[in-house]
């Protein structure tokens, strides 16, 4: 050191400020994103630094005006005992899915999603509160009397409704002051039994291909899209003119993410086009009623703030057409829109192979698409329209 130049202090620890003509010190932090302070008590600096210590460390997993308590060796309040409606934990929610106190929220039509499915599973439990489910049991709500629905069905309500109970979740839970743990005594879900898909006749699939056409161009777009490409809804609502190149003469669909939304399991993929589907789908898409040369979407409708919102009533309109159409007559699947999907997942198996299939479907494994299509592997090939 240079003769003469005075050592520098040692900086304060992070969030420690002198208040008052007395000095004494006061610990601010953030804690959740919500800025939180307390009187420390004490002019000394090095037991000022201690008891901040101490309240950072409690802070990480007890509220605030706990983490203090026991930092200065105070008894802990009791509890109320209140408990949390299911409403207040989904705005409890809410809070915690923002940026600044989630680095990864989750989409917001993906956690409107999850709320459904958590009223839902509340209705089949009849819980008000979150605390009711205490010690039950998934498949005890699952199989409540009356439920009559598909397995598959309701193990997807129930994953949704255990995706919002993550243990980030229940850490800023604490924060707010409500000790939880995950609600449910387990996770077991109902056995799923996958029914071989078995495609409808070739001319009632010709008669919708063709017959769309008269329906307004969005309609005919969604249709198209899910029996002539494949695609799921939510990637027929994210579909961008982007996805739809033409390389070495040859069209293909590239499914990627958009924003926030990325395809399921994160899988992107790229689909050959058959001869004028790409043609055809941008001849209805420069028609149709909300089309403007810098629409970002391919299906161009103006309604709704979100991709999910915006093609409810479309979607809802092609549903009620293709009842009409008598898809799904006779079918246990709900998603008629999807049974299009696997329609087209049909014609690749019987023409290419399981294996293409599931590249072509984006499935999970290829065992996802023997379940649905192993029946047809040695069946005559099959055509889309």
């Amino acid at each position: 050191m240079a003769k003469g130049k005075k050592p520098s202090k040692t900086p304060l620890f992070p969030g420690l400020e002198t208040r008052g003509v007395k000095g004494l010190y006061r610990y601010r932090a953030s804690v959740w994103g919500k800025q939180e302070s307390a009187a420390l008590g004490t002019s000394d600096v090095v037991k000022a630094t201690k008891l901040a210590k101490r309240i950072q460390g409690f802070a990480k997993t007890l509220p605030w005006e706990d983490a203090v308590a026991k930092a200065f060796n105070r008894p802990i309040k009791k509890k109320t005992g209140k408990k949390t409606t299911i409403e207040e934990f989904i705005r409890l929610y809410e809070e915690f899915n923002l940026p600044a106190t989630n680095p990864e929220p989750v989409d917001p039509d993906t956690a409107e999603h999850y709320f459904y499915h958590l009223k839902w599973v509340a209705k089949q439990a009849k819980a008000e509160f979150i605390e009711d489910f205490e010690g039950r049991e998934f498949h005890e709500i699952a199989m409540a009397d009356g439920l009559k629905r598909a397995n598959a069905t309701v193990n997807n309500k129930l994953r949704s409704t255990r995706a919002l109970f993550k243990k980030p979740v229940l850490k800023f839970l604490r924060s707010k002051g409500i000790e939880m743990d995950t609600p449910f005594k387990d996770d077991i879900l109902l056995k799923e039994r996958v029914e071989p898909y078995q495609p409808f006749d070739k001319a009632l699939q010709k008669e919708i291909w063709d017959d769309c056409e008269m329906l307004p161009k969005s309609h005919a777009m969604i249709i198209k899209m899910a029996l002539g490409v494949g695609l799921r809804r939510a990637e027929i609502e994210h579909a961008a003119p982007e996805w739809f190149k033409q390389v070495n003469g040859d069209w293909w669909c590239y499914v990627r993410a958009v924003g926030n939304w990325s395809p399921k399991y994160g899988k992107t993929r790229e689909i050959p086009l058959m001869d004028g589907i790409a043609e055809k789908l941008f001849e209805l898409r420069k028609n149709a009623l909300d089309y403007t040369p810098d629409c970002e979407w391919m299906i161009p409708c103006g309604m709704g703030s979100t991709p999910k919102s915006r093609l409810f009533s479309d979607m809802s309109s092609v549903r009620k057409w293709l009842h009409e159409k008598g898809v799904g007559k006779g079918s246990k699947d709900p998603k008629v829109l999807h049974m299009l999907r696997k329609q087209y997942g049909s014609a690749i198996t019987k023409n290419h192979g399981i294996y293409v299939a599931s590249k072509y479907l984006g499935h999970a494994s290829v065992t996802t698409t023997e379940k649905h299509y192993a029946n047809l592997i040695d069946k005559p090939k099959g055509d889309i329209f």
